[in-house]
């Protein structure tokens, strides 16, 4: 993993719930290896720890260019060393990080259960402290609270200094806003700065993505956010619940579980001669799945239910990774979000043709890609293809809900992608805070850029989408039907363009054109006059002993094959029937 040049001391909010975090850190940078080895910092996900892991390292690469510095990931230190096992080169995988004189190690808690990589690690650890080497980690909890560690581990982890970051108080709120917004050079009215902070969010980047909205709707809406537009603007993002945290705590814990069952399964599973790396030019051959060349920008009707969705899509094609990263589209069923998002797409791809691949697919497929890799035995291969992205883009994420291996691995596809300047784009028909089985440390990352609005198409919105679907099918003039048409409430595009289809179809069999006459007669509703009177059933109906002993015309005489409702426990022998 790089270092991020942007994450510095600098540019880090110090409060009273990180004040003794960040005092630590940069004693470690004025003499690495002499005190506070390790340094282990811990907390809840979107706090802070990764920044000030990254401002440790760039602090000392800054002032002692000479120092070998490495920054990883558990998942990362895992992966190397199956592979090093694999192919017998375990001396030179344990070489690699001993030759370091500083080690920046993330999401330790994963090393519940993995007593190989418990034993590799306590071996660097303490080969890096007899040499005088620094080390950092994190995790976001304790040493004695990650689940089956070894008791010597969980003592070395220990034996330096454990400090904690919490979530801000009202008054670093307030001092992160401002932070941000001199970064991105953003004016507020007065008074927007507080009103934000009064939101007790649970960690940083929950109060991130509630600013980056409100700078979306100011500089994408073209008027200035008031005080009294926060409230608005924000919504019921707002609301948070109590049991949110506990709950995300125990999706981690049984995630870590249920990785390590996985882990283990593989391993059994595995053919005893592992299939060779793939060299990088085979693996570059790949075709990765990219945006669909139908949906394009130039296609897409913009209106007020979506024109800020649309603004943050055009800003994301401008600045890939730098503005609103990631952004996340949610909306109900059908107003646009799939069109959207693969627009992006490729507009990222027609802005830079060789620049990398640009990734999109459905939740779905990535997750039964993941299934089909652990079935294989390749998922390490699986996974260099996504990290690899310099934009993955991911429809209907809504679906990795309560799938705890699936959303381990796009947590690391995530951070990967994100941590090379890679763009992130999310489309969910719900916002993160309402995605019940969602990890925290998703959630939180998902809300760290900007989270967007789709609406139900507006009338006027509705006007244009009608005309361009009427004229799709040959209909002139279409703006008169089109007006006619978008005074009907639909609940998405595709229940106007099941409307239009029935309209185009009824005229065609009447053998008349589709005027703004005919669809209004078509839609109006049916008046009691119009209706006909249906017959009380006989007191005794006429009994059939047998189906199968019954003449058709018989059985027509008795029932309305129409309004007929079969009862067949069988529905595969019931549409063999049919297709016969």
């Amino acid at each position: 993993m790089q270092l991020d040049a942007r994450l510095r001391f600098e540019n880090y909010v110090v409060g009273s719930s990180n004040r003794l975090a960040v005092a630590a850190a940069r004693a470690v940078t004025d003499t690495p290896g002499h005190v506070y080895n390790p340094l282990f910092i811990y907390g809840g996900s979107g706090l802070g720890k990764t920044h000030l892991l990254s401002a440790i390292g760039n602090a000392l690469a800054q002032r002692r260019p000479d120092l070998a510095i490495g920054l990883s990931s558990l998942e990362d230190f895992v992966e190397g060393l199956e592979a090093a096992v694999r192919s017998g080169l375990r001396d030179r995988f344990s070489q690699r990080y001993l030759a370091l004189d500083l080690l920046l190690l993330e999401d330790v808690q994963f090393l519940a259960g993995k007593r190989e990589t418990q034993a590799e690690l306590l071996r660097v650890i303490e080969a890096m402290q007899r040499n005088g080497r620094q080390i950092v980690m994190t995790s976001d909890r304790t040493p004695a609270e990650i689940p089956d560690v070894e008791d010597r581990l969980i003592s070395r982890l220990a034996g330096g200094l454990l400090v904690d970051v919490g979530a801000p108080d009202y008054e670093t709120r307030i001092a992160i806003v401002l932070a941000r917004c001199e970064e991105r050079g953003v004016r507020f009215r007065a008074g927007v700065a507080e009103e934000l902070g009064r939101v007790a969010y649970r960690n940083v980047r929950e109060l991130q993505g509630a600013l980056h909205r409100l700078i979306a709707a100011q500089t994408l809406g073209g008027e200035q956010i008031a005080p009294d537009d926060v409230e608005r603007v924000l919504g019921a993002a707002r609301a948070q619940t109590d049991g949110a945290p506990r709950q995300a705590r125990m999706s981690m814990e049984l995630a870590s579980l249920v990785s390590e069952v996985e882990s283990a399964l593989e391993r059994h599973l595995a053919e005893p001669e592992p299939p060779p790396p793939v060299p990088e030019a085979d693996r570059d051959a790949v075709v990765l799945p990219g945006p669909s060349v139908a949906f394009t920008r130039a296609g897409f009707a913009v209106g007020a239910s979506n024109h800020l969705a649309v603004r943050a899509a055009d800003a994301v094609v401008a600045a890939p990774g730098r503005r609103y990263n990631p952004l996340f589209v949610y909306g109900p069923s059908g107003v646009g979000k799939t069109h959207l998002v693969n627009a992006i797409g490729n507009g990222l791809v027609a802005a830079a043709p060789g620049a990398g691949p640009v990734v999109c697919l459905p939740a779905q497929t990535f997750m039964d890609e993941l299934i089909a890799a652990l079935q294989q035995g390749n998922v390490e291969q699986w996974r260099s293809r996504y990290r690899r992205a310099r934009a993955l883009i991911l429809d209907d994420v809504q679906f990795v809900a309560n799938k705890e291996r699936t959303q381990e691995e796009l947590f690391h596809v995530f951070n990967a992608v994100h941590g090379a300047g890679g763009q992130l784009v999310f489309a969910s028909d719900r916002r993160p805070v309402e995605l019940t089985g969602l990890e925290d440390r998703l959630r939180s990352r998902f809300e760290g850029g900007l989270v967007v609005e789709m609406q139900v198409p507006d009338r006027e919105l509705r006007v244009m989408l009608y005309e361009r679907l009427l004229e799709n099918a040959d209909v002139e003039p279409a703006g008169p039907v089109a007006g006619v048409l978008a005074d009907r409430h639909v609940d998405s595009v595709r229940e106007m363009i099941g409307l239009v289809n029935r309209l185009v179809s009824r005229a065609e069999a009447a053998g008349v054109p589709l005027t703004e006459d005919f669809a209004r007669a078509d839609l109006a509703p049916a008046t009691p006059a119009s209706v006909t009177p249906v017959a009380a059933p006989a007191a005794t109906p006429p009994r059939v002993a047998s189906v199968g002993a019954t003449p058709a015309g018989a059985l027509a005489s008795v029932l309305d094959l129409e309004k007929v409702v079969w009862d067949w426990p069988d529905a595969a022998a019931r549409l063999i029937e049919d297709l016969r």
